[in-house]
């Protein structure tokens, strides 16, 4: 197999492949691993941290490439794993705190500010992958890059590249299933179908610990006499009410807790968690903040290369959380059933296509699949439950016209993108175009004008 790490200079890498040449060593049996990044000193350091790393004498005869060039990185593979990020302060704490002061919620994904970091960074991917179908047109294209479920449909869709968004998230319900049957922990013990969009999907059926959700744990626990397992100051604590509260009323459990997609559930109680979790307006300093977490990046990535100069110190992969391995990532089960070792079924993002029935063949949405070899499969009886079926064909809608206006790069379908937002609020659009004129080109800059 022939795996290329777009973003191959990223510190989460090493971390995840580390996890994988632990936990399922074989998947990189007599593979071809390549590492592009624009900064190819960080990408050899990740390939040297590798190749050093405790780990890789288990992965048999893995070969491990840094390519000159994007078409060298991306001719002739099997799988395109995209990581790679656009945020930066101080423009998110910014956006942040104008949005908070109307009521809304700020991220990078299912969010107003989502779509602005979306339709800059999306040109990118997007030529990447139009790169990936010429020189690879049978490849599966992993995308670890928010928003991701705009960035894996629009690629599909146009394109007809095989894509999925995949999301950290995806090991949420198994803390979230825990902590809400009374043990802060995580467990692999629990098998669910779910549906909906990325960060705000819904557990349809499933077991937890051999016993039915539906059937038998979640009545038997989540009755009158339900404790909250958090203190009433901890953030947990209203994250677990939620869910609570949810399944109370709806019969349906939310199945990842991530903080923009539950804010659709309850707008005001989200945006104070929000607000406590901000750095005051009155006291924060744009420009210190930048040089701060510049310094920061900087100083990362300098551990990164100076511990490649000298892989085989003491210490240098037991005691840095940078390099600290992950077993838990998404990324290995996929990897495990791309390679044909295990079928697997996860919950991913993409295009429609018939896999959720009460929406739009050519929406992006977030479902469960099966994945065996180079066969993707939607698990039957999949559809967004009835109470929340408007909230996520809005917020599908919002995310498919964002793609569209990415391909098309037509500022039109960007501005109707917007206002097909639930939370529209043109106030606080006009503050983001301004916010993020230097980020978003001329072309997309004209939707301000739709907003006068």
């Amino acid at each position: 197999m022939k795996i290329t790490f777009i973003g191959g200079g990223s510190l989460r890498l090493i971390p995840i492949l580390r996890g994988v040449m632990t936990e399922c060593p074989q998947i990189f049996e007599d593979a071809e691993l390549r590492f592009f990044d624009l900064h190819k000193d960080r990408a050899q350091a990740v390939i040297t941290l590798l190749q050093h790393s405790p780990e890789f004498r288990n992965a048999g005869k893995c070969r491990f490439v840094c390519p000159e060039t994007l078409d060298d990185a991306l001719r002739n593979i099997d799988i395109c794993y995209l990581t790679m990020g656009i945020r930066r302060e101080p423009q998110t704490v910014q956006a942040a705190h104008i949005c908070s002061e109307a009521g809304l919620i700020s991220t990078d994904q299912l969010s107003l500010t989502g779509a602005f970091w979306g339709v800059q960074l999306g040109k990118i991917v997007y030529s990447i992958a139009e790169k990936l179908a010429k020189l690879s047109p049978d490849a599966l294209m992993l995308i670890f890059a928010n928003p991701v479920a705009v960035y894996s449909s629009m690629i599909e869709r146009f394109l007809g590249v095989k894509a999925l968004g995949i999301c950290g998230g995806f090991n949420n319900h198994r803390y979230d299933l825990t902590r809400l049957f009374g043990k802060d922990e995580y467990t692999k013990n629990c098998d669910v179908v779910a549906a909906g969009i990325n960060h705000m999907s819904f557990i349809l059926r499933g077991t937890f610990n051999g016993e039915d959700i539906y059937e038998s744990i979640a009545p038997k626990i989540l009755n009158d006499s339900w404790q909250n397992i958090f203190d009433d100051d901890f953030v947990m604590h209203e994250t677990m009410d939620l869910l609570y509260n949810v399944y109370r009323q709806h019969k349906y459990l939310v199945f990842s807790t991530e903080i923009d997609g539950i804010y659709h559930l309850a707008p005001e109680k989200i945006n104070e968690m929000q607000k406590k979790l901000l750095p005051p307006k009155e006291i924060y300093n744009p420009a210190e903040s930048a040089k701060i977490a510049a310094a920061k990046v900087e100083n990362n990535f300098k551990i990164l290369l100076d511990s490649a100069k000298n892989p085989l110190q003491d210490g240098i992969y037991s005691n840095n959380p940078l390099f600290k391995i992950d077993s838990h990532d998404i990324t290995i089960p996929i990897l495990k059933a791309c390679a044909g070792i295990e079928k697997m079924r996860i919950v991913a993002s993409g295009i429609n296509n018939g896999a959720i029935s009460n929406m739009p063949l050519n929406a992006a949405v977030e479902y469960t699949m099966d994945i065996d070899g180079r066969k993707i499969t939607p698990v039957e009886n999949q559809f967004v439950p009835a109470p929340f079926a408007d909230m996520v064909s809005a917020l599908s809608e919002f995310q498919t016209l964002l793609g569209e206006a990415i391909v098309k790069h037509d500022h039109r379908i960007f501005a109707a993108a917007l206002e097909t937002y639930p939370f529209c609020n043109r106030q606080v659009v006009r503050k983001l175009f301004g916010l993020f004129k230097d980020i978003i080109n001329s072309e997309m800059q004209k939707a301000s004008a739709f907003f006068d």
